[in-house]
């Protein structure tokens, strides 16, 4: 199985400084110069709802299930079938922390979150679109920990049932990013001795989790009035793609 290929450490970021939060973000050209997301490999069928798989393609929609009635984000082959997946609970840490997440479950990033000072500020990186907007960075305006986690409970179905972007938190105060990417791996940098108390509190152990192959990333169009929703709840910065977030 392929290993998870993490984003590089920000620690050249200094806290409180202007223009700090978009250097670590990569916003406005000035381009993170010690983070980036893996690169991910090339998708197909995202305008017409169909999942994208590492190796194979989906070939129609009747390949894809729904798992208890609702959407999934990621996925993985069982006997034939697509099906969500679930990284088991576990963690490896060393310069920076790296998680699997269970399908469906934002609490791991909420957690995340919860370790750090605020104000904090989210990237959306929308690599995938289906109409709502053009692919990009999209930087929000600071928030406090109740914004963010006001935001997460808002497009909950989105977030935890659709493939097509990677969320990003910073906190200056910490000088910490945690990002949760397309493979629903969730890395964090900064205070690590707090994210390990919190995953452990959570029942995370030590390992190393695994990304499946062949996986399937998902597009979802009942999800797509959600997406249009989630764009015009802030007044979001825009900057372009860099070349590692492009799916």
């Amino acid at each position: 199985m392929p290993s998870a290929r993490p984003p590089r450490n920000p620690s050249s970021i200094s806290a409180g400084r202007s223009g700090d939060v978009q250097r670590v973000l990569g916003l406005n050209g000035l381009g993170p110069r010690r983070v980036s997301l893996p690169p991910s490999e090339k998708t197909a069928g995202a305008s017409s709802g169909r999942a994208d798989t590492q190796h194979e393609n989906v070939p129609d929609d009747s390949s894809m299930t729904i798992a208890d009635g609702r959407p999934y984000r990621f996925g993985h082959r069982i006997d034939g079938d697509w099906k969500p997946y679930s990284y088991p609970a576990v963690f490896e840490s060393g310069r920076r922390i790296v998680a699997g997440v269970c399908d469906y479950d934002l609490t791991v990033f909420e957690h995340m979150v919860e370790c750090l000072q605020p104000p904090f500020r989210l990237l959306y990186v929308l690599h995938t679109p289906r109409g709502e907007a053009r692919p990009g960075r999209y930087q929000s305006p600071e928030l406090s920990l109740a914004q963010v986690k006001t935001f997460v409970t808002q497009f909950h179905s989105l977030l935890a049932g659709d493939g097509r972007f990677d969320l990003w938190a910073y906190a200056a105060l910490d000088e910490a990013t945690v990002v949760w990417d397309r493979h629903n791996l969730l890395y964090a940098y900064g205070p690590l001795a707090r994210f390990d108390s919190a995953l452990r509190r959570m029942g995370f152990a030590s390992g190393v989790p695994q990304i499946p192959g062949p996986h399937q990333h998902c597009y979802w169009p009942q999800l797509d009035p959600v997406a249009r929703d989630l764009m015009s709840t802030f007044d979001w910065s825009y900057s372009p793609l860099r070349p590692e977030d492009e799916q």
